[in-house]
């Protein structure tokens, strides 16, 4: 701990210091890591897959892709996004020039989790190190094999004064006493508030991206068999532990029972009669994360699945209905293979139960009903609201992803994702010259009138 520390205050010095990393020296190593995880994308299969069960195509799909975007877009335009930005100047500033100078903050803290432990980690990493700055990674620690090749990666890429790693030698309370510049940090509301309060000491900005029940809403006017397909999907993919995951089925009462009756059909054509022996169905991450859903099994009646392999770690994908509004199921964030169904019946029913949930990660709806659609636009508020699909708005890189209240604050996704880590600060240059007289006193009749025709 005592090296690691040592490592953390020469970045720190090396930062205060203003000791900055070119931009080709960036997009170099950018490159670099760009090939060191190419040729080790089959360890980073075998990895996920021995944390999180995850079959080869939820790793290209939900976490190689997302990293080699991020990291081709920087590598192509982080020229352009490290240049001065040129800006128009009041007529009041005339003849001064003014522009924008991005600049990095000094040294920022990634915390990454273990539910997508490459892509959570990865592209804030990477935007942070193209935008300037020096990064501290703390890589998540229960999912050791994916965290043990992360950190050789890295290691081998970035210099050591410019990227730190950091997992289980250090806790996550103990490395927020560390001074930094700015912090990111993907995880639980407990950790997001204990993020909060060290960053307040020192007045550091920081990006929270937390979780939250994302409601998942189906009314009589949707397709329910693509419906059931597109929700079966997002919700049991990863085992259900992915935090834009639809957490529960909020269903208008008169399709209830044939949305049930979909959604059965659907997880047998995607993981077959029997899913816990699907390849390419998830683990849980470790033995306390399956008790945990194992004693919310207890809550409701099932309506489907439910099956158990504790030693292989799997929950099938299951459905519960009849819950109170006290049950874990509808209270805490699920996180795993576990759908709770709750009923409504018209709009004053949806309307009176919404606002009364706090603000989602993500808010899903299907169907095709105007002033539903009207009004979940502009009456509900949500890190993103989505119709008729859900999660593919993560792996959009042209609309920025965030979470609001307490799904979190600030946002990522591509050019974001730079500009997230970097401080644009405006830059105006006046004329040594040319001075114009009117901004000083004595303000004659001529300068008041002129600027009351200014302020009018």
């Amino acid at each position: 701990m005592n090296e690691k520390m040592e490592q953390l205050d020469q970045l720190k010095k090396l930062a205060d210091a203003r000791v900055m990393i070119p931009v080709k020296t960036r997009r170099q190593t950018l490159r670099c890591f760009r090939r060191e995880l190419t040729s080790h994308r089959a360890a980073m299969t075998e990895a996920l897959q021995g944390d999180l069960g995850k079959c080869a195509f939820e790793t290209l799909s939900g976490e190689l892709l997302g990293v080699f975007g991020i990291l081709d877009y920087l590598v192509r335009k982080l020229p352009r996004l490290a240049a001065p930005r040129r800006k128009l100047v009041s007529p009041i500033n005339f003849p001064a020039s003014g522009a924008l100078v991005p600049e990095p903050y000094g040294v920022a803290l990634v915390v990454a989790t273990w539910n997508y432990p490459l892509a959570l980690s990865m592209e804030p990493l990477l935007g942070a190190y193209a935008a300037g700055n020096r990064v501290v990674v703390k890589l998540p620690s229960r999912s050791k094999r994916t965290t043990a090749l992360l950190r050789y990666l890295i290691e081998a890429v970035f210099p050591a004064d410019e990227v730190a790693v950091v997992s289980d030698e250090m806790h996550l309370e103990q490395l927020l006493k560390f001074r930094f510049d700015y912090i990111f940090l993907t995880g639980s509301a407990s950790a997001g508030k204990m993020a909060l309060r060290a960053a307040a000491e020192n007045f550091t900005p920081v990006t929270l991206e937390l979780g939250g029940k994302s409601p998942c809403i189906v009314d009589g006017s949707a397709n329910l068999k693509r419906a059931a397909r597109r929700i079966a999907w997002g919700k049991f993919s990863n085992a259900g532990q992915t935090c834009v995951a639809p957490d529960y089925l909020l269903v208008e009462k008169n399709v209830r029972d044939e949305l049930v009756y979909q959604l059965g059909i659907a997880i047998r054509d995607l993981y077959g009669e029997y899913p816990l022996e699907s390849p390419d169905y998830g683990a849980i991450i470790d033995e306390a994360g399956y008790e945990r859903l194992n004693c919310m099994l207890a809550h409701g009646r099932l309506l489907y699945g439910g099956e158990k392999d504790p030693a292989a770690r799997r929950i099938a994908p299951t459905i519960i209905d009849q819950l109170d509004a006290d049950d874990p199921l509808l209270k805490e964030e699920i996180f795993g293979p576990l759908l709770p169904v709750v009923t409504f019946d018209g709009d004053a029913e949806l309307i009176g139960k919404l606002p009364k949930l706090p603000k989602p990660l993500a808010l899903y709806y299907f169907g095709n009903n105007k002033r539903r659609m009207k009004f979940l636009t502009e009456s509900t508020s949500s890190g993103a609201l989505v119709f008729n699909d859900v999660v593919t708005h993560f792996l959009n890189f042209r609309l920025p992803f965030g979470g609001v209240g307490a799904s979190g604050m600030g946002c990522y996704h591509g050019r974001q994702t730079f500009e997230t880590f970097t401080h644009l600060k405006p830059v105006m240059k006046q004329s040594r010259w040319l001075d114009l007289s009117f901004r000083y006193p004595p303000y004659d009749k001529f300068r008041l009138a002129l600027m009351k025709f200014l302020t009018k």
